[in-house]
């Protein structure tokens, strides 16, 4: 916590000598990397641990306060090498393309984003049944839709660092096999996570 609140002051501090708040206008481009914690619900939560999230959103302003936003963000999680359900890898990337709006503070820039999304996933695992080593390896895509919320601290009138939030529900239909369940299903997940986004404005 007192990182965190050390972090936050830091942030602040930088905000206070900022110009005017740099937010996507109309006609403006944004490119925004973004990295920080991907998680997942139902069936890929239960063997799929928190880990490790990044990615890019593109941007590009229709209006002063509306515009249009695509993002991508990836991540990979394991469990350790033959335990209960064996060795596992799963890799999940997720794009969307939806309307992004935004309001033009002057020290932050509150913005959302909703859009239709579709996901890749890869399943990998390998365990031990006696002496017989078993290996899967299976893919599948999953659609269904991804939200954003975040805010955006102004460094200079063209560059922002920002906090982001996102969710998505979406409908696979990987079929998995492990050392504790052979021929699972993932149908209905989520995922989550939170970001720092640093956002180039053109």
């Amino acid at each position: 916590m007192r990182r965190l609140a050390v972090f936050s002051l830091a942030l602040l501090a930088l905000c206070g000598w900022a110009a005017p708040a740099a937010a996507i206008h109309e006609n403006d481009i944004a490119f925004a990397p973004h990295f920080g914690v991907a998680a997942f619900l139902g069936q890929p939560g239960k063997f799929a641990a928190p880990n490790f999230g990044y990615g890019l959103g593109i941007g590009y302003g229709t209006s002063n306060w509306l515009g249009v936003e695509a993002d991508v963000v990836y991540s990979q999680s394991g469990q350790v090498k033959y335990g209960n359900t064996g060795g596992i890898t799963f890799s999940h990337l997720s794009g969307g393309l939806g309307p992004r709006f935004n309001w033009n503070g002057r020290y932050v820039v509150p913005w959302a984003a909703v859009e239709a999304a579709g996901s890749f996933m890869e399943f990998k695992s390998d365990w031990f049944n006696g002496s017989a080593e078993h290996h899967t390896n299976e893919t599948a895509h999953a659609f269904g839709g991804l939200g954003f919320v975040g805010l955006d601290f102004p460094i200079h009138d063209e560059f922002t660092i920002g906090l982001a939030g996102f969710a998505s529900a979406q409908y696979g239909s990987l079929v998995f096999s492990d050392k504790a369940v052979i021929n699972g299903k993932i149908g209905v997940y989520g995922s989550c996570g939170a970001l720092i986004r640093l956002t180039l404005i053109f």
